[in-house]
């Protein structure tokens, strides 16, 4: 069953095996073997393959039918000016609209993500003031460029 649905998840997000594979750290022929049934993913690798393609385990053991999840990422424009809950691993967190742009854009990363799903609430928030941190010190580079 597998097979059946990551193709069809991999296809429903436009993605060839090789950008699949090198979104999920392995070569194209795992991913070929995976869609064509001559291995399955370890349960790690299917919840990473899950987070990568916006769907869930489910979805891609055929236990459900709907390709798209709560995993897709959040659009900001829905939630300015807003405290935002959004589920890792089950726990539910409360992103600032600033917090949601870095998470969002962590989520771009799927391994970073997978690591990430079962780290603390304080954790996670630590993760994203660490990041607002180099982005400040980029701009204030970018800024001392522009003044040489």
């Amino acid at each position: 069953m597998i097979k059946n649905q990551l193709k069809k998840a991999r296809e429903y997000r436009k993605l060839t095996q090789e950008e699949l594979a090198r979104k999920v750290n392995v070569t194209k022929g795992t991913i070929s073997n995976y869609e064509n049934g001559h291995s399955t993913p370890s349960n790690d690798m299917l919840n990473t393959l899950a987070d990568v393609l916006y769907t869930t385990t489910d979805f891609l053991l055929g236990r459900e039918d709907d390709i798209d999840t709560p995993n897709n990422p959040l659009h900001i424009e829905d939630v300015v000016g807003k405290v935002t809950t959004v589920n890792v691993a089950e726990n539910a967190i409360s992103l600032t609209e600033e917090e949601l742009k870095v998470f969002n854009k962590i989520k771009e990363h799927p391994l970073l993500f997978h690591k990430l799903a079962n780290a603390t609430e304080k954790k996670i928030k630590a993760l994203i003031s660490m990041w607002e941190a180099l982005e400040t010190a980029q701009e204030d580079d970018d800024e001392d460029f522009i003044e040489d």
